[in-house]
Formats: structure tokens, C-alpha cells, sequence
């Protein structure tokens, strides 16, 4: 079949090097390599590929009676889908077989049912699919085939019976083909000139095409037989030339005898690679993992709906996978950098970096209402999160990035016990690779951030701690006498229990967390400024540093002089609560209150400032200034996760 296509390609203007040529192996399928005892030297001409050998929005629209008049269009002709109606355009050709121009070409493609060949996800079988489940790549698959789907029902929808056409063979998997052949080889039109393709097409540099739509699109797709033969190598150093008789291919270096000659198609990750190519690069430079992270304020973690993260989108039709251009994310990701290609030293700390723009943007959607109407750092790379510059916004950064981080993994691992020991095809092949990265990828990020997590908060001892991180267990050990006291005993008498372990199996965390704040700004309101340290490293000068950030930032509230919710006598002021769980929580923390004060009436908390109003603007500092972390241990899933307070400790004024 090759000889088939080169007769062709050759006779219709087509170039190959004298010292190339065509072969195919096992491995790599069909390709161009340099002919044994030739040698090809870097500036070499290896192929070229006259435009009227190409396929593109231009054939559709061609002629005098055009392919596109078999769609009843109407007023959308100058909205229509120009990829969508090309895949149509190399279905149809291949359907007409020897009467097509192209069928040389499309015959030494891989055909429809050579399933083996077409090695992305959507040919992947059961077996195949295992190895990818829980992945961005299960996902963005998924999707692809949904909405590849959607375009041909929609297409169908349009058909004019055109007598003589081959529309009634128009089949979805004839579709599914065309638009797995296009996303493969494809080349964007933005590589290309317009109007080199246009004076090609219409014969005439000087006159108008038929109408706007008759342009190619940026992102439009085209093939280009003989340079779509090279595969990909990220490090081939080729160059592409666009002339108004042709597209050529250039070597930036020498080639030796039996060297298969690379192209390459830019940055692209084993995902992207699978999706729209059917394989993988082992130690790829690119390779990285999509994150996705949606505001939703609904949610209770952080604040933030967790998605899958897919670093390929085929939401957008009109921008198929094509060599050489990169698709628009509409997600970020993560990756390892790479001692070589990165130029970092080995022993550089941060060994993976983040999209650019994804810390600002996640710190941007966690901000309380202080940060939002204060001036903010942008944040750029990890080195912005030093303890010496640590803030409850970055803590919040850092702890949604584990979370979601360790989201990714349990979807990926839940799925361990369906993956057979090792792949038994290519397809499989391709997928354990990508799989391993992913989690590779993910399991260093989450050592990371959660061992920083846990050297912050002093789960790990008090050397790396930063005192403003307040875990309970702070509360139940460190807090300033006589706080610590009336703490505790009020815990024991409302709660039973005075033991972290117990407190969070039980659910009272919140509450103990407000009668914490609730006592601290008693224990504040009872001490002198004499009494009070703002000196030194230890809970309590910070805390002495946090009344007065709270006095400046959050807006006293009128004092109650209503003894009955400390002492259980007259009746309760009213205050309208923020919502009901709130409310909740009030009374929850009120009741902690009135059992303390019945069992000990000197407790600190016997107080006339100790109201509702009074616990209602605790909880309000308690969601403001809280952040959610994930298990220090490295335990995943929610019921796991632990609040701590994050302490701003301003100097006093």
C-alpha cells in the first residue's frame, strides 16, 4: 500500500528526500526513515506536499457543485462547523473508494475496521479501559465521544437527499473514524496562510473566494499527506515551511543510516497524546496533571467544587487535536520539572511546578470577605508560601491543593483491583504508562504539600510549627491560663469529654472551636495589657496578637447585659442569626456554656458579655478565619479532614 500512495504522492508533485524512505515497523507503524547507507544532513528538504493534495475546508467549498450544498444549512452557512463538515468531506471520500482523488492516500490510512490501529480511547475495549479509569483521561474520552456524538446527530439532522450521493452510508462509526484520522494527522490552519491556500484552491490570488465562510478558520484542520507520516519526538529539531506551492519539512539536524526521522508536534502530555494520537512517550517532558478546581460556595471544602482534571478539552469542536498547536485549556495542571530539560538543580525543593496563574487564580476564589477588600499578593510559585509570609488565605491554598490532589489519587487507586498485573496489547501498553505518570506525578505532590501542611501545623513536633496554625489539640494543651481551665472544664461538663479524638468522632469540633474564640476573647477582656505577652513564639503571645487584629478588623458587637444565657435565669435576647446552621451552633456552644457555668459559676465564661450575639460573632470569626486541612497522616476522604484556626498576628497598635 505504500507504493500505492507514493506512485501517487510522487506523480502529483509530492517530494521525498532521495535518501528517505517509507517503512513500517511493530512499533511505530508507517514512518520515514533514511534509507541504509544514506545519510541525511541537518537543512535537508525530507518531504514535501503540494496544496491540492491536502484535505480542508477548501475542498468542501470547491467547485461548482459543492459537497457542503448536501446540508440543508440556511442561515447558519456562515456559522457552520467547519470541522464537523470536513470529517463528512474524508468520510465520503473514502466511501466513493477508487472514484476518489484521494484514495491512494486514504487507503494507506488506518481503515474502520482496523480497530488494532486506531489506538485512542475511544477504540479501547473493556479490558483497555481499565487501565484508565479514574483518570482525567477516562474523563476527557468520555466526553470526546459525547460530543462527537452530538455533532454528527446534529449534522445528519440537516441532510438534503441529493440523488446519486453516498449520505445514506454516512454511518456514526464511519464518523467516529474520520474524526479519529483528523484529530491524529491534522495540521492547524493557523500554520498555514490563508490566502496561499485560497489562491491555490480557486486558482486565482486576485479574486474573491464565494463568501467569508469559504476562509479557513484558525483553528481548521488539514491534512497533509506525506509530512502527516513522521511521528512525534519532542526533541526533533525540524522546521516547518509554508510556501504559496506547497508545505515542507525541514531536518535541523544530521540523520544517520536507518534513523527513522521524527516531526514534532510541540509540548504535549501522554494525555493529550493518547487522546488524540493513541500513544505515549516514556520520561516525556510535558507530561503533567490536569486540575480542575470550580467555585462553589455550596461546597463545603474550601469553598471549591473538585473536578477531574481534563488537560485535554474537546469542548470546543472548531479546535480538534492537531500537530503542532496546542489546545486552549480551560483547566491547569500540575508537573514535575525535570533536572535536564528544567536546567534546576538536583536538589532543588521544589521539584514540580504549577500552571501559571493557578495559585492566584485558587487564592483569588478561597478569599473571606477580610481578604477580598484588602490588597493581596499575586501569588506565583511555591516560594511564596514561606512560613515567614504565611497567611490564612496561603494555608487555605495550600491545604484545597492536597485535597484536591488526593481526590485525584483515591479516583485513580479505588480501581487498582479491576488492573490485570501487566498490559497485554499496545493500547494497554500506552495507558499503564500514563496511569504510572499520573500517579507518580500526584504522590509527589501530595508527600510534599502535606509534609509542609504537617510542619506548619506541629503535627510533627514544634520545630518547623508556626504558632498562628491552631489545631484543638493547641487549644487543649497550650491555651493561656486561666483559659486552659475554664476550656477544658467546660468541654467535660457540656460534652462528656475534653479529648481531641473524642470531640471530632462525635462532631463537636465546630463548637469547641467557638467556645475556644468565645473564651479567648473573654480571657482578653479579664487580662491587662501588662499580663499579656506579645512577645515570643508561643500560643499565647500569639494569641495576645490576635485580639488586636480582631478589635481592628471585625466590628464589636452591642454588650447584652442578659445573665440569662450564662445562668439559665429572665429570657434570652433575640438576634437574627445568619442562617439556621449557624443558629445551631450558637445554642450548641450556649449549652457547652450554661453546663460549665452550672457546675463552676467563677469559670470564665460566667460572663454578661457571654450572649448570643456574642457567640454568633464568634462564629462568624470562625468561618472567616478557619481553614479545612486534610488528614495530617495522609488519610483520605472527608471524614478525615480537620479544621484548624488560623491565627492573623498583628502587632499591637
Amino acid at each position: 500500500m505504500e507504493d500505492i500512495f507514493e506512485e501517487w504522492f510522487l506523480a502529483n508533485g509530492g517530494y521525498i528526500d532521495p535518501g528517505v524512505e517509507i517503512a513500517t515497523d511493530k512499533v511505530t507503524g508507517r514512518h520515514m526513515r533514511v534509507i541504509n547507507g544514506e545519510d541525511v544532513t541537518a537543512g535537508s528538504l525530507i518531504v514535501s506536499c503540494p496544496h491540492e493534495l491536502t484535505i480542508s475546508w477548501l475542498n468542501v467549498v470547491s467547485g461548482s457543485e459543492t459537497f457542503l450544498s448536501q446540508f440543508d444549512l440556511g442561515d447558519a452557512y456562515h456559522a457552520v462547523n467547519q470541522v464537523v463538515i470536513v470529517r463528512f468531506f474524508l468520510l465520503n471520500e473514502h466511501l466513493k473508494g477508487q472514484e476518489s482523488f484521494w484514495w491512494p492516500y486514504i487507503r494507506s490510512l488506518p481503515q474502520p475496521d482496523e480497530t488494532q490501529l486506531l489506538g485512542t480511547p475511544l477504540y479501547y475495549d473493556d479490558e483497555d479501559f481499565a487501565w484508565i479509569r479514574g483518570t482525567n483521561l477516562e474523563h476527557a474520552a468520555r466526553k470526546t465521544e459525547r460530543m462527537w456524538r452530538i455533532e454528527y446527530d446534529e449534522a445528519m439532522q440537516s441532510l438534503v437527499q441529493i440523488e446519486g450521493s453516498h449520505a445514506t452510508e454516512w454511518s456514526w462509526s464511519l464518523y467516529k473514524w474520520a474524526a479519529t484520522i483528523m484529530s491524529s494527522r491534522c495540521f492547524p490552519a493557523s500554520a498555514l496562510a490563508n490566502n496561499v491556500l485560497m489562491k491555490d484552491a480557486f486558482g486565482n490570488g486576485n479574486s474573491d473566494p464565494p463568501g467569508s465562510a469559504d476562509s479557513l478558520e484558525p483553528g481548521s484542520p488539514v491534512l497533509i499527506p506525506g509530512i502527516d507520516l513522521l511521528n512525534h519526538r519532542p526533541s526533533a529539531k525540524v522546521t516547518w515551511q509554508w510556501t504559496s506551492i506547497n508545505c515542507r519539512l525541514v531536518t535541523n539536524e544530521n540523520l544517520v543510516a536507518g534513523t527513522q526521522i521524527w516531526n514534532n508536534y510541540g509540548q504535549k502530555s501522554n494525555e493529550e497524546l493518547i487522546l488524540g494520537y493513541g500513544f505515549s512517550i516514556a520520561d516525556n517532558p510535558a507530561d503533567h496533571c490536569g486540575l480542575t478546581v470550580v467555585a462553589d460556595a455550596s461546597r463545603s471544602h474550601q469553598g471549591l467544587d473538585f473536578q477531574n482534571g481534563q488537560s485535554c478539552d474537546q469542548t470546543r469542536t472548531s479546535q480538534p487535536y492537531m500537530r503542532g498547536v496546542a489546545e486552549p485549556k480551560r483547566v491547569h495542571w500540575v508537573r514535575l520539572r525535570n533536572a535536564v530539560e528544567d536546567k534546576i538543580q538536583l536538589d532543588a525543593k521544589a521539584s514540580y511546578e504549577f500552571s501559571p496563574g493557578f495559585l492566584d487564580e485558587i487564592a483569588t476564589a478561597l478569599c473571606n470577605n477580610r481578604e477580598k477588600t484588602s490588597s493581596q499578593a499575586y501569588l506565583q510559585d511555591l516560594n511564596d508560601f514561606s512560613t515567614a509570609d504565611l497567611s490564612r488565605r496561603k494555608l487555605k491554598v495550600l491545604a484545597t491543593i492536597v485535597m484536591l490532589v488526593q481526590r485525584q489519587l483515591s479516583d485513580i487507586l479505588k480501581y487498582d483491583a479491576q488492573i490485570p498485573k501487566w498490559p497485554d496489547n499496545e493500547r494497554q501498553f500506552h495507558a499503564a504508562r500514563y496511569r504510572r505518570g499520573q500517579l507518580h506525578i500526584l504522590r509527589t505532590v501530595n508527600t510534599s504539600l502535606l509534609g509542609k501542611l504537617s510542619s506548619l501545623s506541629g503535627f510533627n513536633g514544634n520545630a518547623t510549627r508556626d504558632f498562628r496554625v491552631v489545631r484543638l489539640e493547641h487549644m487543649l494543651v497550650e491555651s493561656p491560663s486561666p483559659l486552659l481551665a475554664d476550656f477544658r472544664a467546660a468541654l467535660n461538663a457540656g460534652l462528656g469529654t475534653r479529648k481531641a479524638a473524642k470531640i471530632r468522632d462525635r462532631g463537636w469540633v465546630e463548637c469547641a472551636f467557638t467556645l475556644w474564640i468565645c473564651g479567648v476573647w473573654l480571657y482578653g477582656q479579664s487580662s491587662t495589657s501588662d499580663s499579656m505577652s506579645l512577645r515570643g513564639k508561643d500560643l499565647e503571645s500569639t494569641i495576645a496578637s490576635w485580639l488586636v487584629f480582631l478589635r481592628q478588623t471585625y466590628p464589636d458587637i452591642p454588650i447584652v447585659q442578659d445573665k440569662s444565657l450564662t445562668n439559665g435565669h429572665g429570657q434570652p435576647s433575640s438576634t437574627a442569626p445568619a442562617n439556621e446552621e449557624d443558629t445551631s451552633l450558637v445554642d450548641s456552644s450556649l449549652c457547652l456554656i450554661q453546663a460549665a457555668v452550672q457546675r463552676n459559676p467563677s469559670s470564665l465564661y460566667n460572663n454578661p458579655e457571654c450572649t448570643k450575639p456574642r457567640l454568633m460573632w464568634c462564629v462568624n470569626i470562625l468561618k472567616e478565619e478557619s481553614v479545612m486541612c486534610p488528614d495530617f497522616e495522609g488519610k483520605s476522604g472527608d471524614e478525615f479532614d480537620e479544621l484548624v484556626l488560623f491565627i492573623e498576628a498583628h502587632e499591637a497598635i
